[in-house]
């Protein structure tokens, strides 16, 4: 297999914003940076804070100069306490860039009030998997975007197609989820990363 191309943004320089109708870029790779017509993972991550515990922030992984935002990929949140609880968000998806590339790129925002939040740090990788191989021989890819409410039963979502290493090679393993959380909760929720043979990789 040739080497796979990889591309990273970061930003760790506190960008900061007070505005609510006004996306601020955090970090940003580029269109041209990009293949097209070629499939890619895109892993983001971001740390941020509020300078208020009364109004909501927001952040998002969007891709396009218009920016279009990746499913589920919006999301707000309450500080628990100003100013001093930081909050991570990450993102996994698998997109195929069009004939025309597009940007991909994180952005901070206030929903509402004019509180300061600061990304902390943002961080965006992008794998080239058409490089990596064929989807259900070289990686396994499987993702549920329908909504579900959680139960206090581990139910199986976006489970990938059974494969048999050859003893020899070494396997990443990534599971992601993004959870909304419509009020104040007190049952600790999460989820596992699991294998039908070796049983829960890692859970959280």
């Amino acid at each position: 297999m040739a080497n796979a191309q990889v591309l990273y943004a970061e930003d760790v320089s506190g960008t900061t914003t007070t505005a609510s109708s006004t996306w601020v870029n955090v970090c940003t790779i580029a269109a041209a940076s990009f293949t097209a017509s070629k499939k890619y993972l895109i892993i983001a991550n971001l740390v941020s804070k509020a300078g208020s515990n009364a109004d909501d922030v927001g952040i998002r992984l969007v891709h396009g100069t218009t920016p279009t935002a990746f499913t589920d990929a919006d999301i707000r949140y309450e500080a628990p306490a100003a100013a001093t609880q930081e909050h991570e968000s990450t993102y996994l998806f698998n997109y195929t860039q069009p004939a025309t590339t597009e940007l991909v790129k994180l952005q901070i925002n206030n929903k509402q009030g004019a509180t300061t939040h600061t990304a902390i740090m943002g961080q965006v990788i992008a794998i080239n998997l058409d490089d990596v191989g064929a989807d259900g021989t070289d990686y396994f890819w499987a993702e549920d975007l329908t909504n579900y409410t959680l139960t206090n039963t581990a139910t199986a979502k976006a489970t990938t197609a059974a494969f048999t290493p050859d003893g020899g090679d070494r396997w990443l393993f990534i599971g992601h989820q993004i959870v909304y959380i419509g009020a104040t909760i007190s049952t600790p929720i999460g989820f596992e990363l699991y294998d039908s043979v070796a049983g829960i990789l890692n859970s959280c």
